[in-house]
């Protein structure tokens, strides 16, 4: 019997090792694509929540239909004294637009966005200096790397969204992409808040994002913070969530209105 089993397994030798090497091919891509698909997860997690690293809470805007100078509007009404409120060490708007970026012949569009402060602020420099004066940007160093920018370069940047109006901004400081977030793989350009707004962009306003002062629990915010956001706005649905995935119930206008 063993003789026999031995024989078989002797004129059939090519076609079992083609067999086991099929198989170990087979496991190999099944653990292969696991590993990739749970690696392309964490990648979107990250590129999600990166912009709220470092604050505690955020303020979001949930009416989708609303124009973008209602939301804008709506922003700004909340953010008014939120920084002077008890409890909030720092809290800063999520705007962001795009442009074109031209540099020694290579372009590529771009988003911008205002520097946040330093307490909200999720992104690291790799070198150089955050901008602190008009006409001076970031910008991410992998972006800086293809277009052959370094500080102390000039970057003209053209609204592609609106009248198509130029600007030379000054390159002070390159960001680590290791952080990038959403952005990721799109060149970033970060600004002051006077520059961008002199830029005159059509921007996109996300929400507010709210850093406590020391001491101050995420939980005692979200209160103070929901309530100055109801009352600098009765009439308008935002929500106050805090990063730590404690959902409030939504700010909905009240009978009156």
């Amino acid at each position: 019997m063993n003789q026999v089993l031995l024989s078989s397994v002797g004129a059939h030798v090519g076609r079992l090792i083609a067999t086991g090497i099929a198989v170990t091919l087979s496991v190999a891509f099944v653990v292969t694509t696991l590993l990739l698909s749970s690696s392309y997860r964490q990648t979107m997690v990250d590129g999600l929540t990166a912009q709220m690293d470092q604050a505690d809470l955020q303020v979001a805007v949930t009416d989708d239909s609303a124009e973008l100078a209602d939301v804008d509007e709506q922003v700004a009404t909340a953010l008014d004294g939120l920084d002077s409120l008890e409890g909030v060490a720092a809290a800063d708007a999520q705007r962001s637009s795009y442009v074109q970026v031209a540099s020694g012949g290579r372009r590529a569009n771009a988003s911008v966005e205002p520097l946040l402060s330093a307490q909200n602020r999720w992104q690291e420099l790799s070198s150089g200096d955050w901008p602190s004066a008009r006409g001076e940007v970031t910008m991410d160093e992998v972006s800086a790397e293809a277009l052959g920018v370094t500080v102390g370069d000039t970057l003209r940047v053209t609204d592609v969204v609106g009248d198509g109006d130029s600007s030379d901004l000054a390159v002070v400081g390159l960001t680590s992409t290791a952080n990038a977030g959403f952005s990721q793989g799109t060149p970033t350009l970060i600004t002051t808040e006077t520059t961008f707004e002199a830029l005159g962009l059509l921007a996109v306003t996300t929400g507010i994002l709210v850093s406590a002062s020391e001491g101050v629990s995420p939980g005692t915010l979200s209160a103070r913070v929901a309530e100055h956001v109801v009352s600098a706005h009765p009439c308008q649905s935002s929500r106050v969530r805090r990063l730590s995935s404690t959902r409030l119930p939504s700010c909905r206008a009240p009978a009156r209105c």
